[in-house]
């Protein structure tokens, strides 16, 4: 698969952001979560940086993952960004939980 640089940029960006979360997440609980804000805050920095460079992609390789929402990403770093104070952390947990791994095995797949 040809990816060109920019997007290698941004996908590789994307991929670092998940190897984060990956990090931050086993035993997680959405109770746990929802308690502590030093994670709180993590997670909601690694989801802009995954949102901003989702974003950033062009529509050739995007298209390679048809599976993926790639809106779904740009439209979460917009809320977390601006409406920081009103989080919605249980769609948040659902992301991490849904579709943050798939997104991972596609970021895998065109990073080769």
């Amino acid at each position: 698969m040809n990816i060109n640089d920019s997007d290698r940029f941004f996908l590789t960006h994307i991929r670092e952001e998940i190897v984060l979360l990956d990090s931050l997440t086993p035993g997680l609980t959405i109770d746990k979560l929802l308690e502590d804000a030093y994670l709180k805050h993590c997670i909601q920095k690694s989801l802009e940086i995954i949102g901003e460079a989702a974003k950033r992609v062009s529509e050739e390789t995007r298209s390679l993952c048809p599976s993926i929402a790639w809106w779904k990403y740009r439209k979460l770093r917009n809320r977390l960004t601006h409406e920081y104070f009103s989080v919605d952390w249980e769609l948040v947990w659902t992301i991490l939980e849904d579709d943050i791994p798939v997104l991972k095995m596609c970021v895998e797949k065109l990073l080769g």
